[in-house]
């Protein structure tokens, strides 16, 4: 039985003249959404938050760990601690399991 609050992330990988792109979520913010920017050595890091939930990010150049952002995402896996850290888009797995319910 589906229920009407599913959540199914978008999510789009590329790459355009060599530099790779990836973007899960809600990209496009309004006032009810936090969002933290990280311009750093060259890369362009966006993540969406919505209370204490990851709803979309953006990651363009350094792409690592953007799966840890899609994983939480698509599991509504709430950050309990380092807030700051995963709005600059630099949380590790380690960060996810020290900062995330996991169940």
């Amino acid at each position: 039985k589906s229920r009407s609050n599913d959540f199914l992330p978008v999510m789009n990988a590329t790459e355009i003249a060599g530099v790779p792109m990836i973007s899960a979520g809600i990209v496009e913010h309004g006032k009810k959404f936090e969002i933290g920017v990280n311009r750093e050595n060259g890369s362009y890091r966006k993540v969406v938050m919505q209370g204490s939930k990851v709803v979309g990010m953006s990651f363009l150049g350094d792409i690592r760990n953007a799966g840890i952002y899609v994983n939480m995402i698509r599991n509504r896996i709430p950050v309990t601690r380092d807030r700051d850290k995963f709005l600059r888009g630099t949380a590790t797995y380690a960060d996810v399991a020290a900062g995330g319910e996991i169940a």
